[in-house]
């Protein structure tokens, strides 16, 4: 059986069968009291994405503002992570290697390595556009959520 992690999320529109979802943004990066000091607090504002939005069967009844529980695969969060670090990484790394055996000037193996970095990070995009479906499915609507509650680490 597959673990969860579990986040919460509000329901932004009721479709027939289906629900909106806007997970809520539960990252410690910009949320915590001293934000405004932190450098990564600041750059979280600065890089301030829209939100994502997800489409899920309406399992249990959700009505347009409600609270919710779902729950995303730790499978899925875990090549989610590989995408976003190691593939970019992977390909600096592979593109400096390569560029520093044909003994080119420094220079051009830093540039070489920039474009590498750069194109595995278009990489990683393209791979996770095309994984984006395929993650949406194997997200589940777990619970409607009472107010003030607080998920637990189990």
């Amino acid at each position: 059986m597959a673990r969860f992690q579990k986040e919460f999320a509000q329901v932004t529109m009721v479709s027939g069968k289906d629900v909106w979802l806007t997970p809520e943004a539960t990252s410690g990066c910009g949320s915590c009291q001293t934000k405004q000091a932190c450098g990564t607090g600041l750059l979280s504002q600065l890089l301030e994405r829209e939100s994502m939005t997800l489409r899920l069967p309406n399992s249990l009844g959700a009505k347009l503002g409600d609270r919710v529980v779902i729950g995303v695969p730790q499978s899925g969060l875990l090549v989610a992570s590989i995408l976003t670090y190691m593939v970019p990484i992977l390909t600096l790394i592979i593109t400096a290697t390569m560029t520093t055996s044909f003994q080119w000037s420094e220079p051009l193996v830093i540039l070489c390595s920039v474009v590498g970095l750069t194109l595995g990070w278009f990489l990683a995009r393209w791979v996770a556009h095309r994984l984006k479906a395929t993650a949406s499915m194997s997200i589940q609507l777990l619970a409607i959520a009472e107010p003030n509650i607080k998920l637990q680490i189990e």
